[in-house]
């Protein structure tokens, strides 16, 4: 849906900051319940359920690539806190995210 592409590229490069629903759809020029059936429509997910499994995979490829503490992975991937980022991990992946970075980690320097 061409219409609903300048709103996921917007969410995906604001995806740490704190969204609502509503700022989106204002943002956008939609009513709240328009916004929410398209972007279902499109995507699949509700529009919570999508920024939370992005913010997700933005916390994941920080712990993959950065040495970032906890902390700041939390912040940068729009989690929030580290207890809010544990929660995510735990439930989605069922691992910490301190296991999941010392599993998954690239180290550039084996060879």
């Amino acid at each position: 849906n061409d219409e609903m592409g300048p709103v996921l590229d917007w969410m995906t490069k604001h995806i740490a900051e704190q969204l609502t629903l509503e700022m989106i759809a204002d943002r956008f020029s939609m009513s709240l319940r328009t916004f929410q059936r398209r972007f279902q429509a499109l995507t699949g997910l509700a529009p919570l359920n999508w920024i939370n499994e992005n913010r997700l995979n933005r916390a994941r490829a920080l712990l993959e690539t950065t040495d970032l503490s906890i902390e700041q992975v939390a912040y940068r991937s729009g989690l929030g806190s580290t207890a809010n980022l544990r929660k995510h991990f735990e439930r989605r992946l069922k691992t910490t995210p301190s296991v999941y970075r010392s599993t998954f980690k690239l180290d550039y320097a084996k060879p």
